[in-house]
């Protein structure tokens, strides 16, 4: 996601901290936002020194804050700097550099430590070559509404004790960061817990793993990944976890992520239980749903609905089943491109049903298969009968596509 447009969602998280720092001495708070976009922020706030130390998606850096009570703004004393893809007024593509400068937090409920909080991020973008070279454009501003997230004092953090010797938990990746532009690129796995490793399932690789503060420290040799547990949802027992790029016994970029403790009730059941509206867990907190409408003869609809209704996309779906593993593909012109996502079940809570998801792109004149969503943890939650239109030929057709496409790239 870019920078610029993340701006608004950052400021809310720092207001945030402003609000419920403590009077003295250091406190480090996190701050999330909606689980869909799976960017964080982490401020350790000093306020006798009123220094802080900003840790978030894409960098760190250390800065100077003042509150006046209803408003904490962190100014960096230097920009923390990426670069983002952009067009220029011909449609062509640039580039742009992208400077943050400050972050706001702004309390709107809770405590000293844990609440929500809107976090505005406030800097400027720098045209590199286009129309425009050399043009700077400010974003965001302390009078921004900014975005809201919740956030949590780190010395609150749940306990681990639960994930001992032979636990399980799926949400970690051993993927290499070499190449991989965000975490969203970061391949899930289910993980089983030694003394002081972790065994990756399919490949089978054992990881050293140390406890720092709170972090699972995981050393894959040439690089180490961190996590920590924030909270786990009594209802449907979704985790949401921090991850972390880990140097020097720190964190340099951190991420949201889910994760849950696989079980044996895992999978949709049969072919009736199966042909039901499932809400995209990842979504319910979202301004918009994500809905799949699994109909008994194989056809089916992906829907995008707005939550204030000001919007409602249909996409036509075909979907089949591929062991306990489910296959869905949907498209607007199945002859042109259709995407397949395949979920593999891997825990019940309920009407929560987890699994590990991906889906791929297929572009059919050419072939080619491409990923769009690599496996991440996700739940569907059933949420009545779906009731099909009328079928048409052209759906029965890719029905009978979906049935028979594989799960690439999943983990079983």
């Amino acid at each position: 996601m870019k920078r610029k447009n993340l701006a608004l969602a950052c400021a809310a998280l720092a207001c945030a901290a402003s609000a419920h720092a403590a009077p003295h001495g250091n406190q480090t708070v996190g701050y999330v936002g909606d689980p869909s976009l799976n960017v964080a922020w982490m401020i350790d706030w000093n306020a006798g020194a009123h220094t802080a130390h900003l840790v978030d998606h894409v960098g760190n850096g250390d800065g100077s804050w003042t509150d006046d009570g209803t408003l904490r703004v962190l100014t960096l004393a230097t920009p923390i700097e990426t670069t983002q893809d952009t067009f220029d007024c011909n449609g062509l593509p640039m580039t742009q550099t992208v400077d943050l400068r400050q972050v706001a937090v702004r309390h709107v409920s809770g405590g000293l430590h844990e609440g929500s909080a809107q976090l505005v991020e406030i800097g400027s973008t720098t045209d590199q070559g286009g129309c425009t070279p050399g043009l700077v454009t400010p974003y965001g501003s302390v009078d921004d509404a900014g975005t809201t997230t919740s956030y949590l004092d780190m010395a609150r953090r749940p306990g681990t004790e639960d994930l001992r010797h032979g636990a399980t938990l799926a949400g970690m990746s051993d993927t290499d960061p070499a190449g991989v532009a965000d975490s969203t690129q970061l391949v899930a796995r289910i993980v089983t817990f030694g003394h002081h490793a972790l065994t990756f399932a399919d490949s089978g690789a054992s990881v050293p793993r140390d406890i720092v503060d709170g972090w699972f420290v995981l050393d894959f040799g040439s690089f180490q990944r961190a996590y920590t547990r924030l909270s786990v949802d009594p209802k449907t027992h979704a985790e949401q976890w921090l991850g972390a790029a880990w140097h020097d016994g720190a964190p340099a970029t951190i991420f949201q992520t889910m994760m849950v403790q696989p079980n044996a009730r895992a999978g949709f059941g049969g072919h009736a239980a199966q042909s039901r509206v499932w809400d995209s867990g990842l979504f319910l907190q979202s301004d918009t749903f994500a809905l799949f409408h699994l109909y008994p003869d194989f056809t089916g609809r992906f829907e995008q609905k707005a939550r204030d209704g000001s919007f409602d996309s249909l996409m036509p779906a075909t979907w089949g089943d591929s062991g306990a593993n489910v296959v869905i593909s949907r498209s607007f012109n199945v002859a042109v491109s259709y995407r397949t996502r395949t979920w593999v079940p891997i825990a019940n809570y309920g009407k929560a049903h987890f699994v590990i998801e991906n889906e791929d792109n297929h572009v059919v004149a050419s072939g080619s298969v491409t990923p769009f969503i690599v496996p991440r943890v996700n739940f569907y939650v059933d949420e009545g009968e779906a009731t099909p239109p009328a079928a048409t030929p052209a759906v029965k057709t890719l029905a009978r596509q979906a049935a028979a496409a594989p799960a690439r790239g999943v983990q079983r």
